[in-house]
């Protein structure tokens, strides 16, 4: 978290931040002492330590916008790491008024050696994000690396409190949508995610999965009511049944 706080004070264009928001989801290490030693060496405001103590994700994201004021509101995680034009892209973006919605590039950042069972095919768990090199319409932001308007985020309501959940961007996203608004994605937008050699074990991933795949079922369901069912099924689905 100290990595991530002090370099995103060295970024282009962070003098024209109102201010930074850590939000402390009930951490048992050090995170308010570091925090308050960052703030010595800031001007008055420039950095607002919150306490969140629900634990997951969810929460914390949820203190973190209610106690935002700007008018662009932006999102990242504790163990990133900025590519120097991260917050002038993101600055550049937002001066057209159809944009409302931005996310980006995420590039994972292992610096331990991998171990032989793992592929690429499992990147999306480092949570990598490589959509297009050129600006594209896109259905999902991640909470790595996304950015909205005040506007589209009082349209969009709360994140979805489950403390379990490993998909909260993907719901956030169906939301933002329903919504009206759009999500744009900007490979110049970029974050480099760093993993955890802790949680590099086959049982994280799996577990991981799981919880991805209860997320989605839930979305899914969410989808479905708004088609003809027959015995709580989507005709749709028995359509596709039979294609198969």
């Amino acid at each position: 978290m100290q990595r991530t706080v002090l370099g995103l004070l060295q970024l282009d264009g962070i003098e024209f931040v109102n201010n930074i928001i850590v939000v402390d989801n009930g951490s048992d290490d050090e995170t308010y002492r570091i925090v308050h030693d960052i703030m010595q060496g800031q001007p008055p405001g420039k950095i607002h330590y919150a306490s969140e103590q629900k634990k997951g994700k969810p929460f914390a994201l949820n203190t973190g916008m209610r106690l935002s004021t700007a008018p662009i509101v932006v999102f990242t995680d504790d163990d990133v790491d900025f590519d120097s034009s991260w917050l002038q892209v993101i600055m550049d973006r937002f001066q057209s008024a159809n944009v409302q919605c931005l996310t980006g590039k995420i590039v994972p950042r292992v610096e331990f050696e991998l171990p032989k069972w793992y592929s690429q095919d499992l990147s999306t768990v480092l949570g990598s994000v490589d959509l297009a090199d050129h600006p594209i319409p896109t259905e999902c932001v991640t909470g790595a690396n996304m950015a909205l308007r005040r506007e589209a985020l009082q349209l969009a309501g709360e994140f979805q409190m489950d403390a379990d959940m490993v998909n909260e961007d993907t719901v956030f996203s169906h939301k933002i949508r329903n919504a009206g608004c759009e999500i744009y994605y900007e490979p110049s937008m970029i974050v480099y995610h760093r993993f955890q050699e802790e949680k590099f074990n086959k049982a994280y991933f799996r577990h991981w999965y799981f919880r991805s795949g209860k997320t989605i079922a839930g979305l899914n369901k969410m989808k479905d009511r708004r088609f003809k069912c027959v015995r709580g099924v989507p005709l749709w689905r028995y359509r596709q049944g039979f294609i198969c």
